[in-house]
């Protein structure tokens, strides 16, 4: 039926799984996939899905569990069911089907896996994201400025790229606490002054209620 000898102990066990379910079990045929690539195509056969728009070795194991997860949702995942767009921006694309949202802008970025999670984080938070998909922030920027709109806070005051996250930290921190940030948002004060006149101003306001 196939020739065993070109595929290990768990592929050829996968494979004749295929078999005794009357699974198209040729679409495994490929001694080089994965036990895991081979595993998410049997999987997408037998709950009865198009697994051949993922069943090639261009797409590895993370890709096909994305595309699958898609597939089994009912998703239109096949736009994005291309070997060019990583595990993470399929997902992230995917996470946008859920919520009637065309991300397909976002994937031709080429965002690092750590800034995809930061959008993904905040659609999934029903955030404003394309104030921060901006490929001059990196994640922890990202990050910054998602924590931001989550407190409603005003984020122009601090989405300067000039600032490190670091300076973003400090003057979230402040608006977070209902401080005059003015005092110290500037990306020539060091990370320290910044957080030096943020606990001052802190103290200050404490003593002012007392």
């Amino acid at each position: 039926m196939y020739d065993k000898t070109k595929y290990s102990p768990k592929q050829r066990e996968i494979i004749d799984s295929a078999i005794e379910e009357n699974l198209e079990y040729r679409y495994l045929l490929n001694p080089e996939y994965s036990v895991m690539q081979m595993t998410w195509i049997w999987r997408g056969m037998f709950y009865g899905i198009n697994a051949r728009l993922y069943a090639s070795p261009v797409f590895n194991d993370q890709q096909m569990f994305v595309i699958y997860t898609g597939l089994m949702n009912n998703l239109e995942i096949e736009k994005f069911a291309e070997p060019k767009y990583s595990a993470a921006e399929m997902d992230l694309a995917l996470t946008g089907l859920k919520f009637n949202e065309d991300l397909t802008r976002y994937l031709d970025m080429h965002f690092d896996m750590l800034q995809i999670r930061e959008l993904k984080i905040g659609i999934l938070h029903r955030l404003n994201v394309d104030l921060y998909a901006k490929k001059y922030y990196d994640f922890e920027q990202m990050k910054e400025i998602r924590k931001g709109l989550e407190k409603g806070l005003d984020i122009s005051i601090y989405e300067d790229c000039r600032y490190t996250w670091s300076q973003m930290h400090q003057i979230r921190k402040g608006l977070e606490a209902g401080l005059d940030v003015a005092w110290y948002a500037s990306p020539q004060l060091s990370v320290e002054k910044m957080q030096d006149i943020r606990l001052r101003l802190t103290t200050y306001n404490v003593r002012k209620s007392s």
